[in-house]
Formats: structure tokens, C-alpha cells, sequence
């Protein structure tokens, strides 16, 4: 089990982790910052 998934973060992406953040980022095929950026709505 990951860190994000054993705290719950990966339900908050405002907390989760680099990691996680820059694999949802590369399996969304966009940047982290256009990530990042999206989350903001």
C-alpha cells in the first residue's frame, strides 16, 4: 500500500504526494503544473 493511499491523501490531491501527483499527471498526459494548475478549477 502507498503512503497516499494508506492516509488518505490520494482522495485530497491538494495533500498527496509528488509521486502520486506526477504519476496521475503522466496517465492524464499533461504536465505536473497543468496538474496542478487544474486543481485550482
Amino acid at each position: 500500500m502507498t503512503r497516499d493511499a494508506a492516509d488518505g491523501s490520494a482522495r485530497n490531491p491538494r495533500i498527496m504526494s509528488l509521486e502520486t501527483a506526477k504519476g496521475l499527471a503522466d496517465a492524464l498526459g499533461v504536465t505536473l503544473d497543468d496538474f496542478w494548475e487544474g486543481l485550482d478549477g
